[in-house]
């Protein structure tokens, strides 16, 4: 049987259109028929190729776009960094960078918001603390969390100025701050007067080794009593903070839970080993966040601490980071996480068993120790006092 030329050309015709389809449909990021919106972006870029004044790079075209198209979720958590960014972002996460020691988001206001200062950063010892504004980097209006975190980042000794809106006073004030290395650490512990203290700063890569030894040393003096300090800790690794949980609850029960946009279920449970037991107090503040809203709400949930303190930030959110092949990365918010009694925090925020009534900024200072002038502090030993005679 012959096949005629016209037929042999129409099937190759149909053929070519079908494999361009499925092409096009497979390669193109806003779904197989959404031909449209990538159409849009390839005339997009060639209208500034033709008609755009100067010559530009396409790298800088390329990431200006991805930036945008995270941008415009309206995520304060969701953001494209470039090379250059991701590489300060890497020195930022392994704590070791030169800045003035801040973390931030986006509001819901859009403005800049500090999460935290960290210890004994030039921005701590300037009094910046949880939930100012930062309006202003050197006369420049910021509402990206990117840019206000290159702009702030810098050599040691060199000085950036910042125009901040108070949280606490609403008054705006004018900082000029000098940069400097900024160290951060994990842990802080000691014991007096039969109580055990141990401040986790944040959630890293060795915090849960460096608690341990802390908690190994407590139950040494067989201390009873213990404060778990978690002020101006923004979070840090969900698995940091699960495997410090797991010295405190028992066996098979669910420590935190997250789920995301398709309904998928993770569940964090307990596994077997030493459980401990204290008369536990659980420090808390506005600079409570992210994975230290895990480890208070997770204690709170099965009864192993008491919360003393103020209302906790509210972040209740997972990012999950993808690097390019050029080294630079997206960070996305992949899921919303829950306590095991099925809370979500995000933007809410816990509130604290006994509430610490604090004049002006006390509650936000930067560097916390185990001080008898710390109204969080007495107020955790009144408590050790009434229920541990």
């Amino acid at each position: 049987m012959q096949i005629k030329k016209s037929h042999f050309t129409f099937f190759s015709a149909s053929l070519i259109c079908i494999v361009f389809v499925i092409t096009v449909g497979l390669v193109n990021p806003f779904g197989f028929f959404a031909y449209d919106e990538i159409r849009k972006l390839n005339e997009s870029v060639k209208i500034l190729k033709k008609m755009y004044y100067e010559n530009f790079d396409n790298a800088v075209l390329a990431d200006g776009a991805i930036w945008g198209i995270a941008n415009s979720l309206k995520d304060p958590y969701t953001e494209y960094m470039n090379t250059q960014t991701a590489e300060n972002f890497k020195k930022n996460v392994e704590g070791n960078f030169s800045g003035v020691g801040l973390y931030i988001s986006k509001g819901e206001d859009g403005l800049i918001t500090v999460i935290t200062p960290i210890e004994d950063s030039p921005a701590c010892n300037a009094g910046i603390s949880s939930g100012d504004k930062i309006i202003s980097i050197d006369g420049k209006e910021v509402n990206d969390v990117t840019e206000a975190s290159n702009l702030m980042l810098g050599e040691p000794n060199t000085t950036v100025s910042l125009t901040i809106f108070k949280n606490i006073t609403s008054e705006k004030i004018d900082l000029t701050l000098t940069r400097a290395n900024i160290s951060l650490k994990s842990i802080k512990h000691e014991i007096r007067d039969k109580i055990g203290y141990i401040r986790i700063i944040q959630f890293s890569t060795n915090t849960y080794n460096e608690f341990k030894s802390a908690m190994d040393e407590i139950k040494k003096e067989n201390i009873e009593k213990l404060i778990i300090d978690l002020r101006n800790n923004p979070g840090g690794m969900i698995e940091s903070v699960v495997n410090i949980l797991n010295l405190f609850i028992e066996e098979n029960k669910n420590m935190v839970f997250t789920i995301d946009k398709y309904g998928k279920k993770i569940e964090y449970k307990a596994t077997k080993g030493e459980k401990n037991e204290f008369n536990c107090v659980i420090l808390i503040n506005e600079g409570s966040a992210s994975a230290s809203e895990i480890f208070a709400g997770c204690m709170k949930d099965y009864g192993k601490g008491v919360l003393i303190g103020k209302k906790t930030f509210g972040k209740g959110v997972v990012q999950q980071v993808i690097e390019f092949f050029d080294k630079s990365l997206i960070k996305v918010t992949v899921s919303k996480y829950y306590t095991p009694n099925e809370i979500c925090i995000d933007k809410e925020g816990i509130k604290p068993d006994i509430e610490v009534k604090t004049k002006e900024n006390k509650s936000l200072e930067c560097i916390l120790e185990f001080s008898d002038e710390d109204e969080f502090i007495k107020c955790a030993i009144e408590f050790f006092n009434r229920k541990c005679p």
